[in-house]
């Protein structure tokens, strides 16, 4: 792994947590006004997306709480602020995919989704666990590829292959 992550800080805390999660919130509502004006074939991309960031903010959320069960066992898990985080925020997440799946075709949605969940997650790991990742010479590389992934994500949502109507207007 030419990122090389590592064991960073324990953000259990509640408080720091709100602003990711507020911006997780406001993501999703205005994602969903906005894919409610898009075309019906072009909402699964913006809810793909959104499913995306939820998950991988719900596997951020299952490192939170988690750590507390191997330390305060089951009645812990249920006291933690993070599982009632989790709960909420996970079938929203999966709602938002299911929405994206029935908006969309497959190839439109699934993109989004798989590659906005494990970057959300790095992300948060990096912000909010303190998890260092390592910087040097392959970071521009990865950044360019990162984008070029985004890039493909776009393109392949938007292809006229998954209209479902054929463009010549014969058939």
């Amino acid at each position: 792994v030419v990122a090389s992550p590592s064991e960073g800080l324990d953000a259990g805390a509640a408080v720091p947590w709100g602003v990711p999660l507020g911006v997780l919130a406001v993501a999703v509502v205005a994602g969903v006004l906005l894919a409610r004006r898009l075309p019906a074939v072009r909402r699964g991309l913006p809810l793909a997306v959104l499913a995306g960031l939820g998950f991988g903010t719900a596997d951020a959320l299952l490192k939170v709480f988690t750590g507390v069960g191997s330390d305060e066992g089951l009645a812990g898990v249920f006291g933690h602020w993070g599982i009632w985080a989790w709960l909420v925020v996970s079938p929203t997440a999966f709602l938002l995919q299911q929405s994206a799946f029935h908006a969309s075709h497959l190839g439109a949605a699934l993109p989004g989704a798989a590659t906005m969940a494990p970057t959300s997650a790095a992300v948060l790991g990096a912000l909010m666990f303190g998890e260092r990742v390592r910087l040097g010479w392959a970071v521009p590389g990865e950044v360019a590829l990162v984008g070029l992934m985004l890039v493909g994500v776009v393109l392949l949502a938007s292809s006229p292959l998954l209209d479902p109507e054929p463009a010549t207007g014969t058939r």
